[in-house]
């Protein structure tokens, strides 16, 4: 009870925010801006509305993850009113895992909300009305799909923005958090880069980078669902890369949990 009390407060304080509907707004917009692509073929249309739409998801959806997570315990801190919240009998580790929850909420939305906003522009380029409803709705909800994996991967960026936030102050978490999103969302390019390089410290410094951040490609399905087709033994893709994500999320929410009952607040 404690810790969902937090979780909804923490919900109710990042909607608070005016920068996260800004992020959002710009997302839709992009979103809907498919008319740009009238000229093309139906099926080009598509793909590239498809392609346009899940990178704004993508991208706007780990911005949103960043901003509104990174400030917000030191935000807490320095507005002391983590000592109301701590003089209450709250656990410490209740109080991360209850930012982190808030947050995973607001994550959700905006990702769901961008998600529906996508099939509904998709839907509009005239597969209802040559499907009919239902088929057109189910033929295109892959892109629910994808954007839902995507959210359990923004989770580990949040856990890691909870984390560094703790150690460090507001800026250097959102740097170094934008740094682990970059260098994951790169995961096989770091890894091409470990196969050709002939310096034997610069290979140790890449295997270690490539074994310790997240590989956020796991998270990208884009191609099948952008062009249509289903790749064998997807549904097992999709349980193992959802259990990968929570399982990283647990572990540093954990070693959040643990930073923050040694902090002096």
């Amino acid at each position: 009870m404690v810790i969902w009390n937090i979780a909804r407060a923490t919900f109710k304080e990042c909607t608070q925010k005016k920068v996260m509907w800004i992020l959002l707004g710009v997302a839709l917009l992009i979103i809907g801006l498919s008319f740009i692509f009238s000229f093309f073929a139906p099926s080009e249309r598509l793909v590239l509305i498809k392609s346009m739409g899940l990178g704004a998801i993508y991208l706007f959806g780990a911005g949103i993850a960043l901003i509104v997570t990174a400030g917000l315990i030191p935000t807490e801190i320095e507005r002391r009113t983590v000592h109301t919240v701590l003089s209450k009998p709250v656990e410490r580790w209740q109080f991360v895992i209850g930012k982190f929850l808030g947050i995973a909420l607001v994550l959700f939305m905006n990702l769901i909300l961008m998600g529906i906003a996508l099939l509904i522009v998709i839907m509009g380029q005239g597969s209802v009305r040559a499907e009919g409803f239902v088929k057109a709705l189910v033929s295109n909800a892959r892109i629910l799909e994808a954007t839902l994996l995507l959210f359990f991967y923004l989770l580990i960026l949040s856990a890691f923005a909870i984390l560094f936030s703790i150690l460090t102050t507001t800026n250097i978490s959102i740097m170094l958090s934008l740094f682990v999103f970059v260098v994951g969302s790169l995961s096989d390019y770091v890894e091409s880069l470990i196969n050709v390089s002939q310096n034997p410290l610069t290979q140790i410094f890449l295997k270690a980078l490539h074994l310790l951040v997240p590989n956020f490609g796991n998270a990208n399905i884009y191609n099948p669902v952008i062009h249509g087709y289903i790749p064998p033994g997807e549904f097992l893709y999709l349980l193992l890369a959802i259990a990968y994500a929570l399982s990283y999320s647990l572990i540093l929410t954990s070693i959040s949990c643990w930073a923050f009952a040694g902090k002096e607040v």
